[in-house]
Protein backbone atom coordinates (compact mmCIF):
# COMPACT_ATOMS: atom_id res chain seq x y z
CA UNK A 1 0.00 0.00 0.00
CA UNK A 2 1.48 3.33 -1.06
CA UNK A 3 0.87 6.39 1.12
CA UNK A 4 -0.64 9.47 -0.56
CA UNK A 5 1.81 11.94 -2.05
CA UNK A 6 0.45 14.89 -0.10
CA UNK A 7 1.27 13.69 3.41
CA UNK A 8 1.01 16.48 5.97
CA UNK A 9 4.57 17.12 7.26
CA UNK A 10 3.19 19.25 10.09
CA UNK A 11 0.91 16.54 11.49
CA UNK A 12 1.21 16.23 15.26
CA UNK A 13 3.30 13.35 16.57
CA UNK A 14 3.81 11.52 19.85
CA UNK A 15 6.32 13.15 22.18
CA UNK A 16 7.92 9.77 22.76
CA UNK A 17 7.51 6.04 22.36
CA UNK A 18 6.41 5.63 25.97
CA UNK A 19 3.57 8.13 25.52
CA UNK A 20 2.32 6.26 22.45
CA UNK A 21 2.58 2.87 24.13
CA UNK A 22 0.79 3.99 27.29
CA UNK A 23 -1.93 5.66 25.22
CA UNK A 24 -2.54 2.43 23.29
CA UNK A 25 -2.51 0.44 26.54
CA UNK A 26 -4.94 2.89 28.11
CA UNK A 27 -7.23 2.57 25.10
CA UNK A 28 -7.04 -1.19 24.49
CA UNK A 29 -6.69 -2.43 28.06
CA UNK A 30 -9.75 -1.30 29.94
CA UNK A 31 -13.10 -2.32 31.36
CA UNK A 32 -13.46 -5.05 28.75
CA UNK A 33 -10.59 -6.90 30.41
CA UNK A 34 -11.82 -6.40 33.97
CA UNK A 35 -15.56 -6.51 33.45
CA UNK A 36 -16.40 -8.60 30.38
CA UNK A 37 -13.57 -11.14 30.16
CA UNK A 38 -14.14 -12.65 33.65
CA UNK A 39 -17.87 -12.78 32.89
CA UNK A 40 -17.22 -14.82 29.74
CA UNK A 41 -14.88 -17.10 31.72
CA UNK A 42 -17.66 -17.64 34.22
CA UNK A 43 -20.12 -18.43 31.43
CA UNK A 44 -17.94 -20.67 29.29
CA UNK A 45 -14.94 -21.73 31.37
CA UNK A 46 -11.73 -20.64 30.90
CA UNK A 47 -8.05 -10.16 16.55
CA UNK A 48 -4.48 -9.48 16.44
CA UNK A 49 -4.52 -9.26 12.57
CA UNK A 50 -7.26 -6.60 12.53
CA UNK A 51 -5.42 -4.73 15.25
CA UNK A 52 -2.31 -4.65 13.06
CA UNK A 53 -4.27 -3.56 9.97
CA UNK A 54 -5.89 -0.58 11.69
CA UNK A 55 -2.72 0.60 13.41
CA UNK A 56 -0.63 0.02 10.28
CA UNK A 57 -2.78 1.90 7.75
CA UNK A 58 -3.10 4.86 10.09
CA UNK A 59 0.67 4.96 10.53
CA UNK A 60 1.37 4.48 6.82
CA UNK A 61 -1.07 7.08 5.52
CA UNK A 62 -0.90 9.55 8.43
CA UNK A 63 -4.65 10.09 8.31
CA UNK A 64 -7.63 9.51 10.58
CA UNK A 65 -10.35 6.92 10.06
CA UNK A 66 -12.43 8.98 7.60
CA UNK A 67 -9.43 10.08 5.55
CA UNK A 68 -7.84 6.63 5.37
CA UNK A 69 -10.82 4.83 3.86
CA UNK A 70 -11.60 7.65 1.45
CA UNK A 71 -7.98 7.57 0.26
CA UNK A 72 -7.95 3.80 -0.23
CA UNK A 73 -11.10 4.10 -2.36
CA UNK A 74 -13.93 6.66 -2.35
CA UNK A 75 -16.47 3.84 -2.18
CA UNK A 76 -14.97 2.71 1.14
CA UNK A 77 -15.56 6.07 2.81
CA UNK A 78 -18.67 4.65 4.43
CA UNK A 79 -16.49 2.39 6.61
CA UNK A 80 -15.01 5.43 8.31
CA UNK A 81 -18.45 6.96 8.79
CA UNK A 82 -19.80 3.66 10.15
CA UNK A 83 -16.98 3.43 12.68
CA UNK A 84 -17.86 6.91 13.95
CA UNK A 85 -21.53 5.93 14.28
CA UNK A 86 -20.63 2.72 16.15
CA UNK A 87 -18.32 4.68 18.45
CA UNK A 88 -21.13 7.11 19.24
CA UNK A 89 -23.61 4.42 20.22
CA UNK A 90 -21.08 2.45 22.30
CA UNK A 91 -19.96 5.65 24.02
CA UNK A 92 -23.53 6.32 25.15
CA UNK A 93 -23.39 3.53 27.73
CA UNK A 94 -19.65 2.87 28.03
CA UNK A 95 -18.90 6.39 29.22
CA UNK A 96 -21.49 6.01 31.97
CA UNK A 97 -19.53 3.03 33.34
CA UNK A 98 -16.26 4.93 33.03
CA UNK A 99 -17.82 7.87 34.87
CA UNK A 100 -18.67 5.55 37.76
CA UNK A 101 -15.01 4.52 37.87
CA UNK A 102 -13.92 8.15 37.96
CA UNK A 103 -16.43 8.90 40.69
CA UNK A 104 -15.30 6.10 42.96
CA UNK A 105 -11.60 5.76 42.16
CA UNK A 106 -10.02 8.67 40.29
CA UNK A 107 -8.91 12.15 41.36
CA UNK A 108 -8.98 15.36 39.39
CA UNK A 109 -6.01 15.68 37.00
CA UNK A 110 -4.80 18.85 35.33
CA UNK A 111 -2.28 18.01 32.58
CA UNK A 112 -2.94 15.77 29.58
CA UNK A 113 0.45 14.07 29.96
CA UNK A 114 -0.40 13.17 33.53
CA UNK A 115 -3.74 11.79 32.39
CA UNK A 116 -2.01 9.36 30.01
CA UNK A 117 0.31 8.02 32.69
CA UNK A 118 -2.40 7.96 35.35
CA UNK A 119 -5.16 6.26 33.34
CA UNK A 120 -2.69 3.67 32.02
CA UNK A 121 -0.91 2.73 35.23
CA UNK A 122 -3.33 3.47 38.08
CA UNK A 123 -5.72 0.58 37.21
CA UNK A 124 -2.79 -1.83 37.64
CA UNK A 125 -2.12 -0.37 41.10
CA UNK A 126 -5.76 -0.90 42.06
CA UNK A 127 -5.76 -4.43 40.59
CA UNK A 128 -2.62 -5.31 42.52
CA UNK A 129 -4.17 -4.10 45.79
CA UNK A 130 -7.28 -6.18 45.11
CA UNK A 131 -5.09 -9.13 44.07
CA UNK A 132 -3.11 -9.15 47.32
CA UNK A 133 -6.29 -8.86 49.34
CA UNK A 134 -8.28 -11.30 47.22
CA UNK A 135 -5.89 -14.25 47.33
CA UNK A 136 -5.74 -14.05 51.12
CA UNK A 137 -9.51 -14.44 51.51
CA UNK A 138 -11.11 -17.67 52.61
CA UNK A 139 -12.38 -19.61 49.61
CA UNK A 140 -10.19 -17.79 47.06
CA UNK A 141 -8.62 -21.09 45.97
CA UNK A 142 -12.07 -22.49 45.16
CA UNK A 143 -12.78 -19.52 42.93
CA UNK A 144 -9.46 -19.88 41.11
CA UNK A 145 -10.05 -23.61 40.66
CA UNK A 146 -13.39 -22.82 39.06
CA UNK A 147 -11.72 -20.27 36.78
CA UNK A 148 -9.03 -22.70 35.63
CA UNK A 149 -11.40 -25.61 35.06
CA UNK A 150 -12.30 -25.62 31.34
CA UNK A 151 -15.68 -26.62 30.01
CA UNK A 152 -14.45 -28.35 26.86
CA UNK A 153 -17.95 -29.19 25.66
CA UNK A 154 -18.62 -25.46 25.32
CA UNK A 155 -16.26 -25.36 22.32
CA UNK A 156 -18.98 -27.01 20.28
CA UNK A 157 -21.34 -24.11 20.88
CA UNK A 158 -21.31 -21.35 18.21
CA UNK A 159 -22.28 -18.82 20.89
CA UNK A 160 -18.93 -19.31 22.61
CA UNK A 161 -17.04 -18.39 19.45
CA UNK A 162 -19.34 -15.42 18.86
CA UNK A 163 -18.70 -14.21 22.41
CA UNK A 164 -14.96 -14.65 21.88
CA UNK A 165 -15.02 -12.62 18.65
CA UNK A 166 -17.06 -9.90 20.32
CA UNK A 167 -14.61 -9.80 23.22
CA UNK A 168 -11.70 -9.30 20.81
CA UNK A 169 -13.42 -6.30 19.22
CA UNK A 170 -14.25 -4.79 22.61
CA UNK A 171 -10.90 -5.54 24.19
CA UNK A 172 -8.74 -4.16 21.37
CA UNK A 173 -11.17 -1.39 20.46
CA UNK A 174 -11.37 -2.54 16.84
CA UNK A 175 -13.51 -0.88 14.15
CA UNK A 176 -13.93 2.37 16.11
CA UNK A 177 -11.36 4.32 14.07
CA UNK A 178 -9.32 5.19 17.16
CA UNK A 179 -6.45 2.82 16.36
CA UNK A 180 -6.09 4.39 12.92
CA UNK A 181 -5.87 7.80 14.57
CA UNK A 182 -3.29 6.55 17.09
CA UNK A 183 -1.19 5.05 14.33
CA UNK A 184 -1.37 8.21 12.22
CA UNK A 185 0.70 10.11 14.80
CA UNK A 186 3.63 7.71 14.34
CA UNK A 187 6.27 8.08 11.67
CA UNK A 188 5.67 5.80 8.63
CA UNK A 189 8.83 3.82 9.45
CA UNK A 190 7.75 2.96 12.98
CA UNK A 191 7.74 -0.78 13.73
CA UNK A 192 3.99 -1.18 14.25
CA UNK A 193 4.22 -5.00 14.20
CA UNK A 194 6.28 -4.89 17.39
CA UNK A 195 3.81 -2.45 18.94
CA UNK A 196 0.87 -4.72 18.12
CA UNK A 197 2.57 -7.78 19.64
CA UNK A 198 3.50 -5.93 22.84
CA UNK A 199 0.02 -4.46 23.30
CA UNK A 200 -1.65 -7.80 22.52
CA UNK A 201 0.48 -9.62 25.10
CA UNK A 202 -0.18 -6.90 27.67
CA UNK A 203 -3.90 -7.08 26.88
CA UNK A 204 -4.06 -10.84 27.39
CA UNK A 205 -1.98 -10.79 30.58
CA UNK A 206 -4.15 -8.02 32.03
CA UNK A 207 -7.35 -9.94 31.25
CA UNK A 208 -6.02 -13.05 33.02
CA UNK A 209 -4.69 -10.99 35.93
CA UNK A 210 -8.05 -9.27 36.39
CA UNK A 211 -9.84 -12.63 36.18
CA UNK A 212 -7.69 -13.99 39.01
CA UNK A 213 -8.75 -11.04 41.16
CA UNK A 214 -12.44 -11.40 40.28
CA UNK A 215 -12.61 -15.18 40.76
CA UNK A 216 -10.72 -15.02 44.07
CA UNK A 217 -13.39 -12.64 45.38
CA UNK A 218 -16.19 -14.74 43.88
CA UNK A 219 -14.78 -17.82 45.63
CA UNK A 220 -14.75 -15.94 48.92
CA UNK A 221 -18.31 -14.73 48.35
CA UNK A 222 -19.54 -18.25 47.56
CA UNK A 223 -17.80 -19.65 50.65
CA UNK A 224 -19.33 -17.00 52.91
CA UNK A 225 -22.80 -17.52 51.45
CA UNK A 226 -22.46 -21.28 51.95
CA UNK A 227 -21.32 -20.76 55.56
CA UNK A 228 -24.20 -18.37 56.23
CA UNK A 229 -26.63 -20.86 54.70
CA UNK A 230 -25.32 -23.68 56.93
CA UNK A 231 -25.51 -21.42 59.97
CA UNK A 232 -29.07 -20.44 59.08
CA UNK A 233 -30.16 -24.05 58.54
CA UNK A 234 -28.49 -25.08 61.80
CA UNK A 235 -30.26 -22.33 63.72
CA UNK A 236 -33.53 -23.20 62.04
CA UNK A 237 -33.11 -26.85 63.00
CA UNK A 238 -32.39 -25.90 66.62
CA UNK A 239 -35.47 -23.66 66.67
CA UNK A 240 -37.68 -26.48 65.36
CA UNK A 241 -36.18 -28.84 67.94
CA UNK A 242 -36.87 -26.32 70.69
CA UNK A 243 -40.49 -25.75 69.61
CA UNK A 244 -41.15 -29.46 69.55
Amino acid sequence: MQPPDDLDPDRAAWSGKLQFFLSIIGYSVGLGNIWRFPYLCQQNGGGIPLFLIELGIGQKMRLGSLGVWNTIHPWLGGIGISSCVVTFFVALYYNVIITWCFYYLYALLLSSDTVVYFTSLFPYVVLTIFFVRGITLKGASAGLAHMLTPKVEKLLSPKVWLDAATQVFYSFGLAFGSLIAFGSYNTPKNNCVRDVILVSVCNAVTAIYASVVIFAILGFKATIQQSVRKLFLGSLHQWYSYTE
